[in-house]
This record gives structure tokens, sequence and C-alpha cells, in this order.
């Protein structure tokens, strides 16, 4: 295959942001490679910023100062003849290579007419199963010098010799696969990344699909001691006992383990919803029609090779993004759908299956589950699932985003009278930029909203209409506005198929593990998950075993000097506890938070061989993970990471914001009162569960964990710092 057989100009640009209409471009390189892949030209040069100023984040980032800029640059006008000049008709090429060329235009470069051809997207199409796509990653894996990363010339050199690489790839993919894309490839001529595919000279066969090997039991289990009809296990984390439960589930004839960590039982039989479910008939359609935008062809293609491999799991279609959005458009949609039937028939002899809980409460009566027993990983968050299963939806957001003018304008219409006349009413202020929840009373009935609604609901939404109108005798209802996109969400539950589903779980022999120590009228399993008589057994080697620590200093989250306390907190701990072998990690409930806190960090830690990294602070999970390894003296800051991926690192300290409570809802804010009037304690039989789970879950991944320490300055974590006590006695208290 020729790797050059056009001009082809590898481009990178450094900015101080991401938005051209506002930020600026500081450093401009490119080569320019002719039809034989000989260097025709390049341009290197820092560009003085005509926007935003250079600011702290991004000098880190890029390594260029101010005196850089001060001393180096010079304005992009006096180069811009030379630069199109140079680059003439040449294709575009880079990573991400459309943020560059917006950039471009945005300060009067022509180069939107030119052809692009976006490396990232080449990468994500070839290469199956990556970490991270990003550039300085995928240079580190395969080997590329890579010495000035996000300096623009060192990432057009790399860029260069990571588009020869994909090209050798490209000589991997089946002739059979580059024959089936050609006609959609000739049908979208415009997207030159399919140039370089249909280039391909392969002559190879397809590869084999990776499986990943089954895991068998590695002991045998007694299971006379179970012999209830319900055990509550009271063990640690999944990390702890996800082996336990696998030797378990293995004793039983046949059995199903529940859970939401799926990647703790690699190599069993999961079964899937329909939604994360390759539709191919769906898929074909999708196939056919003309594309516009480079990222939609791209997807196709991706999808296509994974299809072609034998894949048919959303996990295995390495989705970025927007990706997420357009999958909607090709799963399957229905469990009445032949391939998910086919799917089910399939798992009926397996001995072992492994579902989320979501799933298992959506297909309980499916008979793929009759006769096994239930092996139920995390209790409380079960509970919660099982809470939450029977509650009936109505988005109004496709109606909202119809391509039917005649649907989308009244829909449009009949939102926003129902936010002013409602919403607003009902909250006594204006609408809020965040989502807003609002539990609606029995007497709120909507009568007149309910009429318009008539004019673009469809059949499969006219139970909304009664909903608003009518609703049951001690049905609870809620809505809950999106001002981000528009939406606005009712929702509906009642206590009796709540009821209805608990009965269906007591059938089931069931072995629940679980976090807390349960009351003796086992509350919280008498109430959540209809357990009144249960066996217990405790294993305390699984159990959570470190200290826990408030300091006596700390000050309350209303203080304006909150942040500053729990940054300066963080910094004293990460100087006297982080060498060669321990290393901190510290969890926060926002992302902004984090963020803050991190460049605070940066710079009070700058005089140290502290290595710091941020949660989607410089590129995403699979990124981070990359850049971490090999490194010592690690500060890692999380917000929703949980991943087994931190196995690796010798985590000793977790520094928690906030204690994890249960977001608030409309639906337990009704449970609660009404446990009031029945003089039952909802912090008892609720909470208390419910922290123990999700601090457990904050911790799991870290197997070496010594020392928790808790800057929770709320006035409701006094309660919740006496409850881990409660729930869990054995901890180890630790003053400082």
């Amino acid at each position: 295959m020729t790797k050059y057989t056009q001009r082809l100009c590898f481009l990178d640009l450094e900015t101080t942001g991401f938005d051209p209409q506002k930020d600026s471009i500081i450093e401009l390189s490119f080569v320019v490679l002719d039809q034989n892949g000989q260097e025709e030209s390049r341009f290197d040069q820092l560009i003085q910023p005509e926007k935003s100023p250079l600011n702290d984040f991004v000098s880190e980032l890029t390594g260029i100062s101010q005196h850089d800029l001060d001393t180096e640059a010079k304005p992009l006008d006096t180069f811009k003849d030379e630069i199109t000049t140079k680059i003439g008709d040449a294709v575009i090429v880079g990573h991400n290579i459309d943020f560059d060329i917006n950039f471009l235009e945005a300060y009067g470069v022509p180069v939107k007419q030119n052809g692009r051809i976006d490396t990232h997207e080449l990468a994500r199409i070839v290469l199956l199963q990556e970490e991270s796509y990003a550039l300085e990653i995928l240079a580190q894996k395969y080997g590329f010098k890579h010495e000035n990363a996000h300096r623009a010339m060192s990432d057009v050199e790399v860029n260069i010799e990571i588009y020869d690489f994909l090209v050798e790839q490209i000589e991997t993919l089946s002739p059979e696969f580059l024959a089936q894309i050609r006609p959609i490839i000739e049908k979208n001529s415009w997207w030159k990344e399919g140039a370089v595919l249909l280039a391909s000279t392969s002559t190879k066969s397809v590869p084999t699909k990776k499986n990943t090997p089954r895991e068998t039991p590695t002991q045998t289990i007694d299971i006379k001691s179970f012999s209830a009809q319900h055990n509550l296990l009271r063990a640690g984390t999944t990390r702890k006992t996800a082996e336990l439960q696998k030797n378990l589930a293995y004793a039983y004839p046949k059995s199903v383990i529940v859970t939401e960590r799926l990647d703790r039982f690699s190599g069993e039989s999961f079964v899937p919803t329909p939604e994360v479910i390759l539709a191919p008939q769906r898929f074909s359609e999708y196939l056919n029609q003309t594309f516009e935008k480079s990222i939609d062809i791209t997807f196709a293609i991706q999808v296509a090779w994974r299809q072609f491999l034998g894949y048919r799991g959303k996990n295995f279609f390495d989705l970025f993004l927007h990706q997420y959005d357009l999958w909607n458009q090709v799963c399957l949609l229905s469990v009445e759908s032949e391939l998910f039937s086919q799917i089910i028939q399939e798992r009926m002899d397996e001995r072992v299956l492994v579902i989320t809980p979501s799933a298992f409460l959506r297909f309980i009566d499916l008979p793929v589950f009759t006769d096994r027993t239930l092996i139920i990983d995390e209790g409380e968050l079960f509970g919660e699932s099982l809470l939450h299963a029977p509650t009936k939806r109505f988005s109004l957001l496709k109606y909202l985003n119809h391509t039917d003018e005649k649907i989308s304008a009244p829909a449009h219409f009949w939102v926003s009278n129902f936010c002013q006349e409602v919403i607003r009413e009902k909250t006594g202020h204006e609408i809020s930029p965040f989502p807003t929840k609002i539990l609606l009373k029995d007497s709120d009935k909507f009568a007149d909203f309910a009429d318009s609604a008539t004019q673009f609901l469809d059949s499969s939404d006219q139970p909304l209409l009664e909903l608003l109108t009518n609703p049951q005798p001690k049905e609870v209802r809620w809505l809950t506005y999106y001002p981000q996109n528009g939406d606005l969400v009712f929702e509906s539950w009642h206590p009796e198929d709540w009821r209805a589903l608990k009965e269906k779980l007591s059938a089931f022999k069931t072995l629940l593990f679980h976090r807390h120590t349960p009351s003796e009228s086992l509350a919280f399993f008498r109430v959540f998950l209809g357990i009144s008589q249960a066996e217990e057994f405790e294993f305390e080697h699984l159990l959570p075993d470190f200290s826990w620590e408030v300091p006596t200093d700390l000050i309350s989250n209303r203080s304006p000097e909150y942040n500053a306390y729990c940054a300066q907190k963080i910094d004293q701990i990460a100087r006297a506890e982080i060498n060669d072998s321990t290393n901190v990690v510290t969890s926060f409930s926002s992302l902004e938070t984090l963020r803050n806190t991190y460049n605070k960090l940066s710079e009070s830690l700058s005089d140290t061989d502290i290595q710091i990294f941020g949660e989607r602070v410089k590129g995403g999970q699979g990124k981070m993970f990359q850049m971490m390894k090999n490194q010592k003296n690690i500060l890692l800051l999380l917000q929703k990471i949980s991943d087994k991926n931190l196995d690796q690192y010798d985590f000793q300290h977790l520094i928690l914001h906030r204690i994890p409570f249960s977001a608030p809802h409309p639906l337990l804010e009704k449970i609660e009162a009404v446990m009031k009037q029945s003089n039952q304690n909802f912090w008892e039989v609720w909470t208390t569960p419910q922290v123990s789970a999700a601090l457990a879950r904050r911790t799991a991944d870290f197997e070496t964990l010594q020392t928790v320490t808790c800057l929770d300055g709320r006035e409701n974590a006094k309660w919740a710092k006496a409850m881990i006590y409660g729930a869990w006695p054995h901890l180890r208290q630790r003053e400082n």
C-alpha cells in the first residue's frame, strides 16, 4: 500500500482555550509532505495572542511561558500569505484536526475547503479496545518519540509517525471487510479517511475475535450453612468478595450474580439489555444514508469493522462522547426482538449468569432465571434499584427534537407554558439553570395541559394523560425539568407495584451481600427488600479495615474559607504521607471543586516531586491511567471513577471531600414522610445502609487503604460520621 498518493499537511496548534471566537492561537506548526512522502516545507512559529491571554493552566500544559511569547511570538497576520501558499491544496492531517481547522478559519486562514484526515478517527476505527486514543498515549504505547507533548511541532512530528503506523494497521484489515465498506465510502467521497482505507492492498484473512477466558472457581464452598431461603452475608466490597461470590455461584446447580461491578466478573456469561446490543437491521439502515458529518461516517465504519469481527455488545465498540448518542440509532429497541430472544436462549444452559440489578429487575420473569439461586452483590444498592424499578417514566425530549415541526412546535410551546405556569409557581422563583425536581401533590391535576398534549403525544405515551389528570390512590408522582436540553420528564410510582416486585424476589433462594450492620428487626431488608426473616453471616476478614479520621479543626462548609481549608489539608497530608511506597487519593463530589483544587495544589506542591493527576483535567480516564503508569509519589483527585485500573497503585490514604449521601429524590421524600407517620426512623432504615454502601464503594478500589480522612463540613455530616461507626463498628478512629 502506498502511504502517500497526495500532498499531506500535518498540522497542530496550541491555543489558550477551546473557543475559536474567544481564545487565542499561541503556536502554529505544520509539515507538508509531497506525493512521495518527502518533506516539501515546514512552518513552526509562536503566535501573539489576539483574544484571551496565556493562562497558568495552558502554560503548564504546553511549557510555553509569557516570556516566550513576549520575546519570540509574532502576529498571525504576518504569516497568513506564507501559510496559505505552503499549505495550498494539501489534505490537512491531525489528531482531532477539526479543532485546529476551526481555529484557523476563525483567524482568517482559509483551510475549510481543504480535505482533512483525522488520525484520532482513523485510530478509533482501526485500533481495538485501546485505553486511550490520545496522541501522547498512542505515541507512548507504540514507541514513537514524543519528547515535548503539547508543543505543536513535537505533536506534528509524532503525528506523522502515527499516521504511517495506522496505514500499516489498515493493511491488517480483511479485504472482505474493505469490499463491504467500499460502497459506503464511495457514496461519501468527501471523507478523505475513506481513501486511506480503500488504498489498502491487504490479502490477510479475517482475524479471530478476542474472548475473555472463563474464570473457574479456585475452591469449593460448602453451602450447607446457607440452608435458609434468605441469607444475609455481611462482608466487604465487590473487590474483596467477588471470588467468594463466584465460588458460591458454582456451588449451586444454577445461579445468577446480580452486580453493578461487571468488571469484577470478567469471563462469566453476562445477560445484556437490548439497548447494549447492535441491531443488524437498524445498523444496515444507518449505513444506507448519505453522511454529512465526519463524526457520523467514522462511527459507521468503526461499528462496521467490529460487527464484521463478530462483536455485538456496546462495550466492544470503543464509543466516544457523541457516539453514545449515535449508538441509540443502531441498537436493539425491544426485548421482543428476535436477536435478544436468541441471546437469552443462549444463556439458558449456562451454569452461572451475571447481570446488573436494573436489568435483573426488568427481566425477572424471564424463564432464564427460573430455579436459579440469586447471589446479590451490594445489597443496599440493590435495594435502591428495587425501589425505583416500578417507576413509569415519560420524557418529552423525542417530541421536542422531532423533525416534523407539527410535532416539535406544539411540544416546545407546551413545555414552555408548563414551566411558566406550574414549575415557576411551585418553586417560587425563576427557572433554575440546574435540573429541577418537584414532588406533585395528590390534588395536582392538569386537565388543560393534558388536552393540549394530545396535539403531539403518540400512542406509547397516552398513559401520561392519566398521570396528569387522574392519579391513582397512593400513587407518587413527580416531574423533572432539565434546562440544558429543555426536556420535561414526568414519573410515577405505586407501592403496589413495588410490593409485587418484592414478592417475586422473595421466591428466589437468596444470598445477599451487604455492608452495614443490620438492626435487630432487619429494618432495611424488611422495608426495602421484603426480607423479614433471614440467616445472618459475617465474614470479618473481608470487611473494611482502615482508620477513620476527622480533623479537629474542621470548619463549616458554609465558611468562605472552606475550599481553601480543604486544599491546605490535602497539601499537608500529601507532603506528610507520600513517599516511594505510599500514594494519596482524594474523592470529590463536584468536578468543578476538583479542578479548582487541582490548580491550587499544582501551584502549592510545585516545590515537591509529587505527581498530581485529576479526573477529566488533562484528558479522559484512559489517558489519565496511561500517564500514571510507572509514576511514583502520586496524588490522585477523583470524582466518579471506580475502576480496576486503580488496583495497581498503592493508595494508603483516602481523603473524602464529602460523605457520599444519596441525592435528594421526590420518591424518598414521600417515603420518609410516610415512615415518620408510623414512627419509623428513616435515617436508620434507609440513610445509614446507603451511606455505608456508598462509602464502601468509594473505598473499594484501594486494597492497601490504611486511613480515610473526612473533610465534610456540612451539618448533616456530623450525623453521618456517627452513623458510620454504627454501621461499621470495627473501624479504628484516629485523632489528629
